[in-house]
Protein backbone atom coordinates (compact mmCIF):
# COMPACT_ATOMS: atom_id res chain seq x y z
CA UNK A 1 0.00 0.00 0.00
CA UNK A 2 1.32 3.45 -0.90
CA UNK A 3 2.22 5.52 2.13
CA UNK A 4 0.60 8.94 2.48
CA UNK A 5 -0.94 8.89 -1.00
CA UNK A 6 -4.64 8.92 -1.88
CA UNK A 7 -5.83 5.43 -2.76
CA UNK A 8 -9.47 5.98 -3.62
CA UNK A 9 -9.53 9.36 -5.37
CA UNK A 10 -9.59 9.52 -9.15
CA UNK A 11 -7.11 11.76 -10.96
CA UNK A 12 -9.89 14.30 -11.49
CA UNK A 13 -10.76 14.24 -7.79
CA UNK A 14 -7.12 14.73 -6.86
CA UNK A 15 -7.03 17.83 -9.05
CA UNK A 16 -10.11 19.34 -7.35
CA UNK A 17 -10.58 17.57 -4.00
CA UNK A 18 -13.14 20.12 -2.84
CA UNK A 19 -15.63 18.49 -5.24
CA UNK A 20 -15.41 15.28 -3.19
CA UNK A 21 -16.29 17.19 -0.04
CA UNK A 22 -19.18 19.02 -1.68
CA UNK A 23 -20.49 15.73 -3.12
CA UNK A 24 -20.23 14.10 0.31
CA UNK A 25 -22.38 16.79 1.90
CA UNK A 26 -24.91 16.55 -0.93
CA UNK A 27 -25.33 12.90 0.11
CA UNK A 28 -25.34 13.36 3.89
CA UNK A 29 -26.05 16.20 6.27
CA UNK A 30 -23.45 17.05 8.88
CA UNK A 31 -25.65 15.49 11.57
CA UNK A 32 -26.09 12.29 9.54
CA UNK A 33 -22.34 12.04 8.96
CA UNK A 34 -21.60 12.50 12.67
CA UNK A 35 -24.22 9.91 13.60
CA UNK A 36 -22.92 7.38 11.06
CA UNK A 37 -19.29 7.79 12.14
CA UNK A 38 -20.32 7.57 15.78
CA UNK A 39 -22.24 4.35 15.12
CA UNK A 40 -19.33 2.76 13.25
CA UNK A 41 -16.73 3.61 15.88
CA UNK A 42 -19.01 2.78 18.82
CA UNK A 43 -19.65 -0.60 17.20
CA UNK A 44 -15.91 -1.19 16.79
CA UNK A 45 -15.21 -0.25 20.41
CA UNK A 46 -17.93 -2.67 21.53
CA UNK A 47 -16.32 -5.68 19.83
CA UNK A 48 -15.03 -8.53 22.03
CA UNK A 49 -11.40 -8.36 23.16
CA UNK A 50 -10.18 -10.98 20.67
CA UNK A 51 -10.84 -8.51 17.85
CA UNK A 52 -8.19 -6.21 19.28
CA UNK A 53 -5.51 -8.78 20.05
CA UNK A 54 -2.81 -8.74 17.38
CA UNK A 55 -4.68 -6.33 15.10
CA UNK A 56 -1.75 -4.08 14.21
CA UNK A 57 -1.60 -2.98 17.83
CA UNK A 58 -4.92 -1.11 17.72
CA UNK A 59 -6.77 -0.77 20.99
CA UNK A 60 -10.22 0.42 22.02
CA UNK A 61 -8.63 3.72 23.01
CA UNK A 62 -7.19 4.07 19.49
CA UNK A 63 -10.67 3.59 18.00
CA UNK A 64 -12.20 6.10 20.43
CA UNK A 65 -9.53 8.66 19.55
CA UNK A 66 -9.87 8.02 15.82
CA UNK A 67 -13.65 8.27 15.98
CA UNK A 68 -13.46 11.72 17.58
CA UNK A 69 -10.81 12.86 15.09
CA UNK A 70 -12.81 11.64 12.09
CA UNK A 71 -15.82 13.61 13.35
CA UNK A 72 -13.62 16.70 13.74
CA UNK A 73 -12.30 16.17 10.20
CA UNK A 74 -15.86 15.88 8.85
CA UNK A 75 -16.88 19.07 10.68
CA UNK A 76 -13.87 20.94 9.28
CA UNK A 77 -14.61 19.64 5.77
CA UNK A 78 -18.22 20.77 6.18
CA UNK A 79 -17.09 24.30 7.04
CA UNK A 80 -14.69 24.32 4.07
CA UNK A 81 -17.43 23.15 1.71
CA UNK A 82 -19.78 25.79 3.12
CA UNK A 83 -17.13 28.47 2.49
CA UNK A 84 -16.65 27.12 -1.05
CA UNK A 85 -20.40 27.32 -1.75
CA UNK A 86 -20.61 30.86 -0.34
CA UNK A 87 -17.81 32.04 -2.67
CA UNK A 88 -19.80 31.01 -5.75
Amino acid sequence: MAANLPLYLTLQEMEVPSKVIVQFFHSLTLDEARELVGFVFDSAVGLPDEHFEGQRGLSRTDFQFLGKEVVRLIEAAFLLSKDQRNKR
